[in-house]
Order: structure tokens, then sequence, then C-alpha cells
């Protein structure tokens, strides 16, 4: 996604630099959109970056376990922490507040036991 925004962006520029006439004014806010664009996937980026990060931290001070700390890392549900994920394998959905929880989330927190199995199966034999 990043990649064709930056191309997008590229061409853009080009077209609207290479110009011998002084660019319009519906170009330069084309390129300012894919410039905001462009810096929206980064900043999402740097954001899963820093959860995946955080989360593989987590993992390894509990279980000091590369492999099954990355995949863990690299399969739960982005909106889930570390902690999140020992409370959803450890209490049930009642102390969870599953109920009260949002379709998406739910569908979220469903995805987090076949996670664990996944991993444990690929990295735990």
């Amino acid at each position: 996604m990043k990649l064709i925004l930056a191309m997008c962006f590229g061409l853009l520029c080009q077209s609207v630099l290479g110009q011998q006439k002084p660019p319009q004014l519906s170009d330069l806010e084309k390129l300012e959109q894919y410039q905001g664009a462009i810096n929206a996937a980064n900043k999402l980026e740097a954001l899963v970056d820093e959860q995946s990060r955080s989360r593989t931290l987590a993992c390894m001070k509990a279980f000091g376990h590369t492999a099954m700390c990355k995949c863990l890392s690299d399969n739960l549900p982005y909106s889930f922490t570390f902690s999140d994920y020992v409370a959803v394998i450890t209490l049930s959905k009642e102390q969870n507040g599953y109920a009260k929880l949002a379709k998406d989330m739910q569908t979220a927190y469903n995805n987090v036991g076949p996670v664990r199995d996944k991993c444990v199966r690929e990295h735990l034999k």
C-alpha cells in the first residue's frame, strides 16, 4: 500500500513539476493529498511496528521462547497487547466482559485461541 502511494506521488510530482506551465492548484492539492496518505501510512506502520515490538518484549519476559513469541506477535489481532492475550487465554469470556465488546472486537477475541494453538503446535514440539 505504501509503495503504491509513493509511486503515485512520484508520478504526480513528475507530471506536475515536469510541466512547462506552472502547476494548477488542483494538481498541488492532489500532491498534498498523496503526501498526507503517505504520511498516514508511515504513522500506521510505525504504530504496528511498536505494537509488535512491545508484544514480543512482554512475551520474551514471560516465556523466553523467541519462536513462540514471534509467532504470537505476528499472528495476534493488532489491537491485542500481550497482557490482553494472557487475559483471553487464562480468564473466561465473562471475566473479560466479552458480551460488552463490539462485534469486531469479539471477532478478534475469538481468533486469539486459534493463534495460541497454532503457535504452540508449530513452536513448542
